[in-house]
């Protein structure tokens, strides 16, 4: 439907057009308007009668004299005008009203709401007199920022920052409610950023617009270290890249796990523990190390493979030391790195277990670094053999050995025979009694 100006008749003022736009021409002439290179152009000239679009009949007109007249070129004429580019100039719209604060309500309507005509936030919430009348809100009450109307899990404030409506749970019918929608595109929903005290309609929230977590604001961005990355470009391994400048990359709760990955893993980037358990103690694909130990080795914590090369996470050597990640565990050292306990020795050419040799020696030699080995047994020469004694002369002859007994030692005495008695004489009698 289109709008024709000029004409009384409000009946004749509407007309559908199929496609082509046909013009009033009072007094005979011929008024042909189109655009070319976006300029409005004006011809003017005298008319002839001829035929009007040939796939439509003109639509009689209201004459000077009140007749109706569809031809003849003392009278209005309609003529259709060619062309993909066709206008016809609006109807001068009505001035709008003042508004001194640009908050999209008039002065007068602020005047008679009771807001401040010069301020666009009069309850100062963050939201927008004019926002909050468009929604339903009161503009006088600053706990309206707060309030969530539709139970999306993002109040007003934060509907207001991401251009969504604070009256329906999905904004855009996507079948997500607001909540879980990530507008900003860093990789931590609406809600969540809300209650880490992020901008949920910027990606980089600026450090000083960081609402505090736990009475903290999170300034750290966990991500691999130097070590790590120095070893990954001298292997030509693929780069490790730093962790990104983005609120996904922030670790809200301190527990060396950046929001954005605690999220694709399942766990609350808001609490430093999930079900009771440390998330960063926690070893989510079971390769030996630990969630946030992987982040700092710029690992996957959620592939026991990170870069698919058939050698698990920890036994690879992420800091360039010689010893896997595994090994270095076991043996109380970093293995994010090189030099443990920076005393210019690498940690391979430490000794950790006091046997002599140093771990990255024993690990070639197929021994364990960890476990002292037994001192090694150091061969000795046998003794010389005795030179053989001369043979004695042909005629000498070997005495013959002593064979009498030893006397008996000087003290030793000869005990005294044993006496037996001597029987009584034959003639003896024994006296009666």
């Amino acid at each position: 439907m289109r709008q024709w100006p000029g004409i009384a008749d409000e009946a004749a003022r509407t007309q559908l057009v199929p496609d082509r736009v046909p013009l009033v021409t009072p007094g005979g002439h011929t008024v042909v308007v189109t655009t070319r290179g976006g300029r409005i152009e004006r011809v003017e000239g005298p008319s002839a009668p001829q035929p009007t679009s040939p796939s439509a009949n003109a639509t009689p007109l209201p004459t000077a004299g009140g007749g109706i007249s569809a031809t003849g070129a003392s009278h209005d004429q309609i003529v259709t005008v060619p062309g993909d580019d066709q206008a016809v100039a609006p109807r001068p719209a009505a001035p709008a009203e003042p508004d001194a604060d640009g908050d999209g309500l008039s002065d007068a309507a602020e005047l008679r709401l009771g807001t401040d005509p010069h301020n666009r936030d009069t309850d100062g919430d963050g939201l927008p007199d004019g926002w909050e009348v468009r929604f339903g809100l009161n503009p006088r009450l600053d706990l309206d920022a707060v309030r969530d109307p539709d139970r999306d899990g993002v109040d007003n404030r934060n509907e207001f920052l991401v251009r969504s409506n604070p009256r329906a749970a999905d904004t855009n019918n996507d079948g997500v409610i607001d909540g879980r929608d990530d507008p900003d595109g860093d990789g931590i929903p609406t809600a969540v950023e809300q209650q880490l005290g992020l901008d949920p309609a910027r990606t980089d929230t600026p450090e000083g617009l960081r609402e505090p977590v736990n009475g903290t604001r999170v300034i750290d961005s966990p991500g691999p270290t130097a070590d790590v990355i120095e070893a990954a470009q001298k292997t030509g391994a693929a780069p490790v890249a730093p962790p990104a400048s983005t609120d996904g990359a922030l670790d809200s709760d301190g527990d060396g796990l950046p929001n954005a990955l605690e999220i694709q893993m399942g766990l609350d980037p808001a609490s430093p523990t999930t079900a009771g358990v440390s998330d960063a103690a926690a070893d989510a694909d079971g390769d030996g190390l630990p969630n946030a130990l992987e982040v700092v080795l710029g690992l996957d914590p959620t592939k026991a493979d990170t870069d698919g090369d058939g050698i698990p996470d920890n036994r690879e050597d992420s800091d360039g030391d010689g010893l896997p990640n595994g090994l270095e565990l076991t043996l109380r050292l970093n293995p994010a790195k090189a030099d443990t306990d920076g005393d210019g020795t690498l940690d391979g050419d430490v000794d950790s277990d006091a046997d002599g040799m140093s771990n990255a020696a024993e690990l070639a030699a197929g021994r364990d670094p960890a476990t002292p080995d037994p001192a090694p047994v150091t061969a000795t020469e046998p003794p010389p053999a005795a030179e053989p004694q001369p043979a004695p002369p042909a005629d000498a002859t070997t005495p013959p050995a002593d064979t009498t007994p030893p006397a008996p030692p000087a003290d030793a005495t000869t005990p005294p025979a044993e006496t037996t008695p001597a029987p009584p004489p034959a003639d003896a009698t024994t006296p009666s009694p």
